[in-house]
């Protein structure tokens, strides 16, 4: 949020301080709230969502014009609406209670353990290779998955 607020949240003035402080405190919100769910039990199926984007994809949301900017290598330091609708939307996306898919409890198939491996190589080349392009595609490829993980939520709800 400081980060964003420095680049070009300034002009706001106290708007845009209000805005980073904003952003800042629904990601404090949902850590607290990543922290009082951890003991509640839940059913298998629903352990592959999480309440709301979580911490690390609200920053990387938060923070998507500012990677496009760069890897795009043009200066959208004089777009603070932009900016400003990245963070008040993340914002609201953190704190919100739609549920967004959770990576790391996806069962992979072991005929898939090599290809799988293969494509991670792929992947961190390319991410040393082309950094702001991947962050951003692969931010870009996480937003336009929420609807699909909201629908896919309540099918499961439905089926239990």
């Amino acid at each position: 949020a400081v980060v964003v607020y420095l680049y070009t949240l300034h002009f706001f003035f106290f708007f845009g301080w209000a805005l980073a402080l904003f952003f800042a405190t629904c990601m404090a919100l949902r850590l607290a709230r990543f922290n009082t769910n951890m003991g509640i039990p839940t059913p298998d199926w629903a352990k592959k969502y999480s309440v709301g984007v979580p911490a690390p994809a609200g920053a990387a949301l938060g923070l998507l014009p500012l990677m496009i900017s760069f890897a795009w290598e043009e200066n959208f330091q004089h777009y603070p609406y932009l900016f400003a609708i990245s963070l008040l939307g993340s914002g609201l996306l953190m704190i919100s209670r739609i549920p967004t898919f959770v990576m790391k409890n996806v069962p992979i198939p072991h005929h898939y353990v090599r290809p799988l491996l293969m494509m991670v190589a792929v992947f961190m080349a390319a991410l040393f290779s082309i950094p702001w392009w991947i962050i951003s595609v692969g931010t870009c490829l996480y937003l336009c998955s929420i609807p699909l993980s909201f629908l896919a939520y309540q099918r499961n709800k439905k089926r239990s």
